[in-house]
This record gives structure tokens, C-alpha cells and sequence, in this order.
């Protein structure tokens, strides 16, 4: 298929398979949050019944700090005069700016076949079986998800269908207290087939993902072959029930961000160390020394009590035994040391 370009003085695009580079006509510079439409320096008639759709190369925002700012462009074939150049909106992420060189290929076209014209008819019912709502994408929703299993031969739980941990034991204490005697858990797969409870593996889910059936009390055996044990299955899993941590709000110092207020990061790429007070959640810190990404796991707590009488509690990814931090009010130095346990920082001299 040949197409007809004006580059206007500027190089012919690079081919590369089905898609095809485009460079930028222009140096640019953009500071933090900047956006701009970058021209690329060629305007193209685009054969009928076709479209383009321009996305960044995938080396564009790691190198430049620039995303495409609508996404996905998408360019019709009417756009086809000598002045329709082609152009890269641009917004930059990048807190200390980005100069991106002229000659630069930052995206990246291919051509889409029209489709067919279409008209609209207006029902009151479709009459379909609806998925799932938005997100359920490659999931089974509903009577089709998948269930939680609780295995003790591994003693691990596995979650699937996005349920946490303490979803799974608020479940099972659920159903462990509607429970009459001489009921199961069954379990109904997606083909509509009913699976009974084997050993003591307890399938659970939704409402819709599980059914209850009634048996002789009798036929239902115990570990030992005796009588019934008068605990629960799920406290033998897990535990007297006041050992239970139901809780679904995670600890903050714990797991997962986001973190906000006062945070010590140490750079994972140079060890550059950068205290600073987030007002906002954040995942990850960008170092301002290398660029890297560091995300923010884990962190422990740092309770740092100064000669002053100032105190402050930051948290950390620092793994040292030994740590020195600037006291935000006398500027004088505060040496602190990981606790016995490991769990946190805590000033040398002081015990609280």
C-alpha cells in the first residue's frame, strides 16, 4: 500500500512491521505538568477506508517523562492537507522538567480499517445475561466467580477474585454461626456441578457461589473417628476466635502503601536518603539524584526523640541497624537503632 507524506523537510518515518515511528520536528522543553502539542513534522493522506492510531513508543516515558495526553490519537483520513501536520500532545510528569531533542521518536502509528457503518435500533430489554459489571473483565462474576479454598494439608490460604484474608475468616465465621447441625459446604462450579466438602477443605465465595445441604449428623466423621468435636472447623483452622484479627483496615505501618505525613526514603538505585512530610497518599518515591522509582513497602515505623524535646515519627524503608536523622527544630543530629524485634527505629538512649 503506498501512501502519500510531506515531510517538509524533516526525515521519512521509520517503518518497523505494522507500526511506524514518528520523530519529533522540534526541540521542546516542558517543566512539571507543561503540556504541549509537539509537532512531528509531516503531514500524510491516509487511503480511504482507513484510520491511524498513534500511542507513544514504550521507551517514551522512561526516557522523557512525557505521556501522550489523550491517551490513544486517533487521526481521520479527511486530515490530509499540506498544513494538517501531524503532532504529540505531551504533558510532563517529570518534577525537574524534560528537554526532549528534535529528531526524537517518542510515538508511534499504524493504519485501522474503518468500521461498517452502523444504526442504531432502540429496545427496552436486551435480554442478555449480564457479565458482571465494569472491572470483570477476565473474571467470573457472580454464580461464576471463583471461591476462596482454605487447604490445611498446606495450611496456606489461596485467594482468588480479589477477597482478602480477612474477607475469607469474616465468611467463615459467618456461615459457621447460620450453620445448622448436620450441614455441609457444598460448592457449585460454574458448569452448574456440585462439589461437596472434602476432607476439611472449606470452599467458600459469594452467596450466589456456594449452597448448604443437610445430612445425617451421623455420617459425618471426625479426625479421630469419635464423636463430633464441639469446635468449629473454622476454630481449628484458625484458632480460638479471640485470636482473630478481622480487622479490614491494614495497619498503616504494615503491607502495602499508600503512606502519607513523614517519610524517610533511601533511594533502592544510589542509596540517596531523602526525608520529606507527604500530604497526599503515595505508593513510590521518585529520587531526584538517579530518577529511580522506589516503591514504598513495608516501612517501618522511626520514632525519633530529640535533645530539645521535639519528637517525630517518620516511616522508613531504611534496612541499616544504625541511622542518623537532623531533628527538624535544633537541626542537631539523632541517632537511632532498629528495636530487638527489628519492627521499628527508635532514638539510642531512649526507651518508650
Amino acid at each position: 500500500m503506498n501512501m502519500r507524506i510531506n515531510t517538509h523537510g524533516n526525515p521519512l518515518p521509520e517503518v518497523h512491521g505494522e507500526w511506524i515511528d514518528l520523530c519529533t520536528a522540534e526541540e521542546t522543553h516542558l517543566e512539571f505538568l507543561d503540556y504541549k502539542i509537539i509537532s512531528l513534522g509531516v503531514s500524510i493522506e491516509i487511503p480511504a477506508g482507513y484510520y491511524a492510531h498513534i500511542v507513544p513508543r514504550s521507551s517514551t516515558f522512561g526516557k522523557w517523562g512525557v505521556l501522550l495526553a489523550n491517551s490513544m490519537g486517533v487521526i481521520e483520513n479527511d486530515y490530509c492537507g499540506d498544513g494538517d501536520i501531524w503532532g504529540f500532545p505531551a504533558v510532563c510528569l517529570r518534577r525537574e522538567g524534560t528537554t526532549i531533542p528534535k529528531g526524537t521518536r517518542v510515538c508511534q502509528f499504524r493504519l485501522m480499517e474503518k468500521a461498517p457503518a452502523i444504526e442504531f435500533e432502540q429496545v427496552e430489554r436486551l435480554g442478555n445475561k449480564d457479565r458482571g459489571g465494569y472491572g470483570s473483565t477476565g473474571e467470573r462474576a457472580g454464580a461464576n466467580r471463583n471461591a476462596i479454598t482454605y487447604r490445611a494439608a498446606s495450611g496456606e490460604i489461596e485467594i482468588c477474585g480479589g477477597h482478602s484474608y480477612a474477607e475469607a475468616v469474616n465468611k467463615l465465621c459467618e456461615l459457621e454461626d447460620e450453620k445448622k447441625p448436620g450441614e455441609r459446604y457444598t460448592f457449585r462450579s460454574p458448569n452448574g456441578q456440585v462439589h461437596s466438602r472434602r476432607g476439611i477443605e472449606l470452599v467458600l465465595a459469594r452467596l450466589n457461589d456456594y449452597e448448604m445441604e443437610t445430612r445425617n449428623p451421623a455420617n459425618i466423621p471426625t479426625r479421630d473417628g469419635g464423636e463430633t468435636n464441639k469446635k468449629s472447623r473454622v476454630e481449628r483452622m484458625f484458632g480460638a476466635r479471640e485470636t482473630w484479627n478481622t480487622t479490614s483496615t491494614p495497619n498503616p505501618d504494615e503491607g502495602q502503601g499508600p503512606y502519607k505525613g513523614f517519610l524517610m526514603v533511601v533511594c533502592e538505585e544510589c542509596g540517596e536518603v531523602r526525608a520529606f512530610c507527604s500530604k497526599r497518599e503515595t505508593y513510590s518515591f521518585r529520587c531526584d539524584k538517579c530518577g529511580h522509582e522506589t516503591a514504598l513497602e513495608n516501612l517501618r515505623p522511626m520514632y525519633m526523640h530529640c535533645k530539645c524535646g521535639k519528637s517525630f515519627r517518620y516511616k522508613t524503608n531504611a534496612t541499616a541497624e544504625k541511622i542518623t536523622h537532623t531533628c527538624l527544630e535544633c537541626k542537631a543530629p539523632v541517632e537511632m537503632e532498629l528495636n530487638k524485634n527489628g519492627t521499628a527505629y527508635v532514638t539510642i538512649g531512649v526507651r518508650r
